[in-house]
């Protein structure tokens, strides 16, 4: 497992670096490396667990992403995310509109266990717990508490 994450990781390096050669094969390359993660990671065991914002700033927000625990943080250098490629496709919410203002969610594949986690709106808004986010309050942190989710295992898998 670590090793296809490694791999993941040296391609998308690779296609970085050579982008500009490689132009329509990038976007093909991505594409499929972004569905392989898709299946494989997180690893065995984990989980579908939805994932909502909908907080004052998921109206202006451009994109919202979930950074935490669960994802090494998305690669933060500073105030600001910086997430691959193929973690962008995995953490990215999707953007809906309904009566009374925005939504961004997604299901995204967990393994079981706890985490803490933050929305991060624009790549370096970072949303901090709020009562009624309708997650527990996780560990306090710079800026505020995180939020806590806890994905328990699938039935078919405690055997």
């Amino acid at each position: 497992m670590l090793t296809s994450i490694v791999a993941g990781w040296l391609l998308e390096l690779l296609l970085r670096l050579f982008g500009g050669l490689l132009r329509p094969a990038t976007e093909d390359a991505l594409q499929g490396l972004a569905a392989r993660y898709r299946h494989k990671y997180p690893p065995r065991h984990g989980g579908p667990v939805h994932l909502a914002y909908d907080g004052d700033e998921a109206r202006y927000a451009e994109e919202v992403f979930v950074a935490g625990d669960l994802n090494g943080w998305l690669q933060v250098k500073g105030p600001e995310i910086h997430p691959w490629t193929w973690q962008s496709k995995i953490y990215a919410l999707k953007r809906r509109e309904r009566p009374g203002g925005m939504l961004w969610e997604k299901d995204i594949l967990i393994k079981p266990g706890h985490y803490d986690f933050k929305f991060v709106a624009n790549r370096n808004h970072w949303i901090h717990w709020f009562e009624g986010s309708g997650y527990p309050r996780g560990n306090e942190a710079p800026g505020g508490p995180n939020f806590r989710l806890v994905v328990r295992p699938l039935e078919d898998d405690e055997q």
